[in-house]
């Protein structure tokens, strides 16, 4: 790839906050979580919000989103509050620039500095994913390079899986629509027994449509496509269904993973970034017999998660900190409060602790690849 290396993230919460709170004048008007982020970003110096996001973006932007709070926790609601689910997506950044974290760090902290103006906290449970967007510049990744993305996270799944928390790997496979099985157990009503059945798929693929479609299935009655995948290439392929929309809003160029768990703090997100940039660019610049050997390491069943990130040269320093059970989030100061009656906001926020604290250090364990069988269905295929 000629073009730098750029990517975008998608920061997910949920806002909790009393009604009138949300307001900087002194009439107790009902101000939106959107519009009191816009005065948050405002205030704190940073880029505004963009009202009409492009390929070329360099301001965020917000949209509401579908996420929830757990059944827990909505039971915990306090009458007081509500519960808005929101979503802001980040500018384009590129890896080449020394300070493309700190932007995002400056977002974060200013969410930290709302919670203490105002009666209001950002909250993320394990429902939500930390999607990543990346691009050859302003143009899309080389359909063959593309391939290469699709075939070693789908070698490597098992791999990969490890450095993910509970919910992002295992899930009821009928308790959410957006949740299903990964694409290389079921397409086209037919199983793919083996690991080199489905690498030969994706190599079989022409263009993007072909690749996007080889993930489309049907799970209890409803349709699902690429968008619904950990791997996802559904802002490179202009679907013909979509023409209409696609008129009205230009297409994206990205390629998006969306396996990761949703997190507010900013090492965590760029661990992770590191990770797939350097996963990307190992499929972009290996030689053809340098990525086989990578591709097909995956049937070794000695062969980790440290063993890949050696093949692909991401520095130890980040691959250590990576595995889940060797990092904690930082505890917040409602950590271990009990719930009491009434319910109150702190009460929630605790039990919403708990919960991710749970989700992360609840590790499954990975059964070793096996190219003779069918693999395991354990990647989680979220729309949140």
């Amino acid at each position: 790839m000629d073009a730098p290396l750029i990517f975008g993230i998608e920061l997910k919460f949920i806002c909790v906050y009393t009604p009138d709170t949300l307001t900087n004048t002194q009439w107790q008007d009902t101000v939106s979580p959107a519009h009191a982020i816009s005065y948050f970003l405002h205030d704190q110096g940073l880029n505004g919000l963009d009202t009409a996001p492009s390929e070329e973006s360099t301001k965020w932007t917000l949209s509401n989103d579908d996420g929830k709070l757990t059944d827990t926790t909505s039971n915990l609601l306090p009458d007081t509050h509500v519960a808005k689910s929101i979503e802001l997506a980040s500018p384009i950044f590129r890896f080449d620039h020394p300070k493309c974290f700190i932007h995002i760090r400056q977002v974060l902290e200013m969410l930290e500095w709302g919670e203490t103006k105002f009666d209001c906290h950002f909250i993320i449970n394990e429902t939500y994913g930390s999607h990543v967007h990346f691009a050859c510049g302003h143009i899309k990744v080389p359909f063959e390079v593309a391939k290469r993305i699709y075939q070693m996270f789908l070698a490597h799944q098992y791999n990969t899986d490890s450095i993910h928390a509970y919910s992002r790997v295992y899930v009821p496979q009928r308790t959410r629509r957006d949740r299903v099985k990964p694409a290389r157990c079921d397409v086209d009503d037919q199983v793919l027994a083996a690991l080199f059945d489905w690498l030969s798929k994706v190599e079989e693929c022409a263009d993007y449509g072909l690749l996007y479609r080889s993930f489309e299935l049907h799970v209890v009655g409803v349709h699902l496509d690429c968008h619904n995948a950990a791997v996802n290439f559904d802002n490179s392929y202009v679907h013909r269904d979509r023409a209409f929309h696609y008129a009205r809003k230009s297409t994206k160029t990205t390629i998006e993973l969306r396996q990761h768990l949703a997190t507010g703090h900013i090492d965590v997100i760029q661990r992770y970034v590191k990770f797939v940039n350097y996963m990307i660019t190992h499929c972009a610049q290996a030689s053809e017999e340098g990525f086989i050997q990578t591709l097909l390491a995956a049937i070794c069943p000695m062969y980790n998660f440290e063993k890949l990130c050696t093949a692909i040269d991401l520095p130890k320093e980040i691959v250590a900190l990576l595995r889940l059970g060797q990092f904690q989030e930082p505890a917040s100061k409602f950590s271990g409060l009990a719930p009491t009656r009434p319910y109150s906001i702190e009460g929630l926020l605790s039990q919403n602790d708990r919960e991710y604290t749970m989700n992360i250090t609840k590790t499954p364990e990975m059964s070793a690849p096996n190219a003779t069988r069918s693999i395991a269905v354990d990647t989680t295929v979220s729309n949140l």
